[in-house]
């Protein structure tokens, strides 16, 4: 059974990787896998590519 992550671990997961910390350091630093800050990384940048097509469609209207 997974754990799951607070939304506050989460928003500082997510600005630890903005600051263009590794992902081992965030997971040390944060005290989580470092699979767990991959996966992270990995919605943020699914959901970033989510708002550019959207913001690429509303252009092109």
């Amino acid at each position: 059974m997974s754990k799951q992550l607070s939304n506050e671990l989460l928003v500082v997961i997510n600005d630890d990787i903005l600051k263009g910390i590794s992902q081992r350091m965030i997971a040390v630093k944060r005290g989580v896998s470092k699979t767990t800050v991959s996966n992270v990384e990995f919605k943020i940048d699914k959901t970033s590519q989510l708002y550019v097509n959207i913001d690429q469609e509303g252009l092109k209207s």
